[in-house]
């Protein structure tokens, strides 16, 4: 059984201790403009995206360099 933790400086708190303070929102939620334009695809930032030239990448074959350790790797693990 999990022990409780102990609430009773909670339970006495002072609330008029408590400061005063003022919130301020610093992420907005985007103009209905700015919704519709994401919608279209109409995105200036994405142009140089959609230029470029798709010939010039290369084909990258993915190498794992950690590999996860084999059935025998762990028995031999376990056995030490």
């Amino acid at each position: 059984m999990a022990d409780k933790p102990n609430v009773s400086e909670v339970e006495n708190f002072d609330i008029s201790k408590l400061k005063k303070t003022e919130t301020v929102e610093r992420n907005t939620l985007p103009t209905s403009d700015t919704i519709n334009q994401e919608k279209s695809g109409n995105r200036p930032e994405l142009n140089d995206l959609r230029q470029f030239p798709r010939d010039k990448l290369n084909h990258v074959e993915t190498e794992e360099k950690n590999p996860l350790p084999s059935r025998e790797t762990i028995e031999q693990e376990k056995s030490a």
